[in-house]
């Protein structure tokens, strides 16, 4: 009462300065207060976490079962760099038991679960089931984190058992996918480039161009026959990304001169550019005489080329 009584006699405005500072002031230490109890709380998982190679396999056992999968994946992907068989092995079997590499791949990209914990444990809990996980982020059926999470996967570990995973969704292409799928295709080299070829012949048209746009990315690891007859394919769009693929391969240059009299006017002018950026010298006259064409833009390819092969 005495506390209210003396505050009431106190003239405007400070009492309202003196009762807006209190509340100031207890605001802050309630703050300081909440802080301090999350930061010595984090300080105690990493303590824990460091801790992990002064244990037994039965502490580290014990560590395993009460942690969260967040924690039990950073330990687990620390103990797999040393050479403790007897602790790799007790995290491993402990993963393999409780299906949790499944888990985490569900939840990839998301806060807490990154691509580098997974790509690290993969060569000792790796299961072919578990692409088809991956596949669906692909496919965006998630949010964008988890799908470049999923590519940064499928980059990092380079397994060609991913292969068929990854066609899967090049043959059914939603939006974007493809140039995620890409990404992740052209590490795998010359595999892929093989099993890309071989699809061209039994795809739509829309999946064919698709295909072509990841094997122009991947000079010189594929073969060119399964490109070369995309050059007669019936849709131009075809020719012409068969031709942006083979600019890429020198050796393809002859097979590009008929392209020069195609009906299309986009195909002979990527057919021109092609030639020209390849230097070759016997298409040269060819070339020349379709300074005429009746498409300004062949007609502007067309003098670019002849600069390149003066």
């Amino acid at each position: 009462m005495q506390l209210v009584a003396w505050f009431q006699s106190i003239s405007y405005p400070w009492g309202v300065v003196i009762l807006f500072g209190g509340a100031l002031v207890i605001l802050l230490l309630i703050i300081l207060l909440l802080g301090k109890s999350i930061f010595s709380g984090n300080g105690e998982k990493d303590k824990n976490l460091s801790q992990w190679a002064d244990m037994t396999e039965s502490e580290l056992l014990a560590f395993l079962a009460e942690g969260t999968i967040t924690e039990v994946f950073a330990c687990a992907a620390q103990v797999v760099l040393e050479e403790d068989m007897g602790k790799r092995q007790v995290v491993c079997d402990y993963l393999k038991e409780k299906h949790l590499m499944k888990e985490y791949l569900l939840r990839l990209g998301t806060e807490g679960y990154p691509a580098a914990y997974a790509v690290r444990l993969w060569p000792y809990l790796k299961e072919d089931s578990y692409y088809k996980l991956l596949l669906e982020k692909f496919r965006l059926k998630c949010s964008l984190d988890e799908q470049l999470a999923a590519k940064e996967f499928f980059e990092a570990v380079r397994d060609t058992v991913a292969l068929p995973y990854l066609l899967q969704g090049v043959v059914q292409p939603e939006r974007y996918v493809l140039s995620r799928i890409a990404e992740a295709l052209v590490p795998l080299g010359a595999v892929a480039g093989k099993a890309l070829t071989a699809l061209l012949s039994m795809v739509s048209a829309q999946t064919a161009s698709g295909v072509l746009a990841i094997l122009e990315q991947m000079p010189g690891q594929f073969p060119m026959e399964p490109v070369l007859a995309c050059m007669n394919h019936e849709e131009w769009t075809i020719r012409m990304a068969a031709i942006h693929v083979l600019a890429g391969q020198k050796t393809a240059a002859p097979q590009l001169v008929p392209a020069l009299d195609d009906k299309q006017w986009q195909v002979r002018a990527a057919a021109v550019k092609a030639l020209g950026e390849m230097h070759c010298y016997p298409a040269k006259d060819k070339i020349r005489s379709m300074l005429a064409d009746e498409s300004k833009g062949v007609r502007i390819a067309v003098e670019k080329a002849i600069q390149k092969l003066s």
